[in-house]
């Protein structure tokens, strides 16, 4: 039986912008590991597309859906993060 996480946030204790910033050059610097790693681009969205449950019309989200989601969290860090001055 698959757990479910529960993240809950207190109102009154935000979360700092370094700590979001962080993960989200995990999550990009991760997701590009991933598509450098043994498997092609093809097999991540094959399995990804096998693991993802089908909603209430019964369809999944198709292959283009699934790597442009790839694309996205992979470009994360240049999208939502400034970069870097360099002194």
């Amino acid at each position: 039986m698959k757990k479910k996480a529960i993240v809950e946030q207190k109102q009154d204790q935000p979360i700092e912008v370094k700590i979001i910033a962080e993960s989200i050059v995990v999550i990009s610097e991760g997701i590009a590991r991933l598509r450098k790693g043994m498997l092609n681009d093809r097999a991540i969205v094959l399995l990804i597309h096998d693991a993802c449950s089908t909603d209430r019309m019964g369809k999944k989200p198709g292959k283009p859906e699934i790597r442009n989601i790839l694309d996205t969290m992979e470009s994360l860090s240049e999208t939502y993060l400034r970069k870097k001055a360099s002194r």
